[in-house]
């Protein structure tokens, strides 16, 4: 799509220009997609045209606008905005940004950083049927503390996708039960997730907290005489 450039009554908006051009030569898709997320961006700041918000943005010292798309990122995040979504948004942002830094109205850079995105793995492990066979051959085995312990990780590594070292690290303040979820720290992030817990993965806590205890500490504890109580590591449970 080619956008005229210059306004039919001659006077250049810096701002006005900014917009026309970042959306010139665009396909329809494109267009379709950048204009929603400068739409979303001009909503944040309350102002009634992508012109006024493309000019509060520029017309900013380098601080202040990286302060305010600071803001629009933790307003998104507040919103329950996927970190994909917000993600896209600061692109548009930042690319609005770059292209005014070409055309010479500004010479800095948005430097707020994106979201971190959870990758996701392929969780289904060794099968349904090989999972139930290591279910039923745990719960058989002689020590039945340690059966129903192990019954416990077993659940959560397999219901929620878990890594050991994600399970090894849980605390009994970590699992809510009422609202049936649990506070997890996954790889690569700094502040735990929520993670909703189905029945059956609830069930094989409780079971376990009933021989643990409610005592503060670690979810998972060994049996080992040595060491009997303390934290699971992530070698091989004892």
């Amino acid at each position: 799509m080619q956008i005229n450039l210059i306004p039919k009554n001659g006077y250049v908006n810096p701002a006005h220009t900014l917009i026309r051009a970042f959306f010139n030569g665009k396909n329809e898709s494109t267009l379709r997609a950048y204009r929603s997320d400068l739409e979303n961006f001009k909503e944040y700041l309350g102002v009634n045209t992508l012109t006024e918000s493309a000019r509060l943005l520029i017309k900013s010292p380098h601080g202040q606008a990286n302060l305010l798309a600071l803001n629009y990122k933790t307003q998104m995040q507040k919103q329950g905005f996927k970190p994909t979504s917000i993600n896209r948004r600061l692109s548009a942002l930042r690319s609005l940004i770059q292209l005014a830094n070409t055309l010479g109205m500004l010479s800095w850079k948005l430097e707020v950083k994106n979201e971190q995105v959870e990758s996701y793995r392929d969780t289904s492990g060794p099968g349904e049927s090989n999972f139930q066979k290591m279910i039923v051959a745990n719960l058989k085995q002689r020590n039945k503390k340690i059966a129903v312990r192990n019954n416990g990780i077993l659940r959560l590594l397999h219901d929620l996708g878990l890594r050991r070292s994600s399970v090894v690290n849980l605390d009994l303040s970590d699992l809510e039960i009422e609202q049936k979820r649990m506070w997890v720290t996954l790889k690569r992030r700094s502040q735990k997730k929520i993670k909703h817990l189905p029945d059956i993965t609830l069930n094989a806590l409780l079971k376990w907290i009933e021989i643990r205890g409610k005592e503060a500490g670690a979810m998972f504890t060994n049996f080992d005489h040595a060491q009997k109580g303390e934290r699971l590591t992530c070698s091989i449970p004892q």
